[in-house]
């Protein structure tokens, strides 16, 4: 059990990590959009007088790279049905909601981030990993699920109005969406 004990205190580090992070993205909303001059801010770092909002993503989008790898599992377990999360060392079922929240608070931000950046690539993959993100996040059924699963589609529905309001999406990408 110890080798067990181990792996999920592990994991939870990870979790602890990513949520400390998104926690600077909290409040971060300016006219519906992500000011990512706050993010910085509320980061600790110095934001030179004059840094633009597309300079401010580019660095998030920086910071951001440390959970590369956590990303790219994240899509791997996504990728495979029904959901597969060995990967995360957790003994199956137990999944923390918490890497579910982070995982879309972040997925949200960098789709931002890449539309202000000019990255519309990066932007509809991070876009597709939260939409993927939300829906997992409905799988398992309880109250608690469904509060989660509210604060997903929160973080998916600002993310799409940002995108809206940056003029992110063609006519084709609007019409292609889901009708949910």
């Amino acid at each position: 059990f110890s080798g067990d004990a181990e792996k999920i205190a592990a994991c939870n580090a990870r979790v602890k990590e990513l949520s400390d992070f998104v926690q600077s993205l909290r409040d971060a909303r300016v006219d519906g959009r992500l000011s990512f001059l706050a993010v910085l801010r509320a980061m600790g770092e110095t934001v030179p007088e004059g840094m633009t909002e597309a300079e401010a993503a580019a660095v998030f989008v920086q910071k951001a790279g440390k959970f590369d790898a956590l990303l790219a599992e994240w899509r791997q377990a996504l990728a495979q049905r029904p959901w597969d999360f060995a990967g995360f060392d957790l003994v199956r079922g137990s999944l923390p909601l918490t890497l579910e929240m982070g995982i879309s608070q972040l997925t949200g931000a960098l789709t931002e981030a890449a539309w202000l950046t000019g990255d519309a690539t990066a932007a509809r993959g991070h876009w597709n990993t939260l939409l993927a993100t939300a829906e997992q996040m409905a799988e398992p059924p309880g109250l608690l699920t469904l509060l989660v699963q509210s604060r997903g589609l929160n973080d998916a529905a600002a993310t799409f109005q940002a995108g809206i309001a940056m003029g992110a999406w063609t006519d084709a990408e609007l019409a292609a969406l889901p009708d949910t």
